[in-house]
């Protein structure tokens, strides 16, 4: 559920700007500012998923598994 809302919150600029089909230079910034967000977005997500994995210790999986 949390990969839709962020999903559509990054697509939404992109999404308006192709709606309007003006051709402007604000479509053009809309386009940009859409993808900058995508592009951040992805940055994001992974270096979160590379800290976690990083931050993750073999002794705490070890401990997790074995008190489960």
């Amino acid at each position: 559920m949390v990969w839709i809302a962020a999903g559509s919150a990054l697509a939404a600029p992109t999404l308006v700007a192709l709606g309007s089909g003006s051709g402007s230079a604000n479509t053009a910034a809309l386009l940009a500012w859409g993808g900058l967000c995508t592009v951040t977005g992805v940055l994001a997500a992974v270096s979160g998923t590379l800290f976690g994995v990083l931050a993750t210790r073999e002794r705490h999986l070890f401990r997790y598994f074995k008190d489960r």
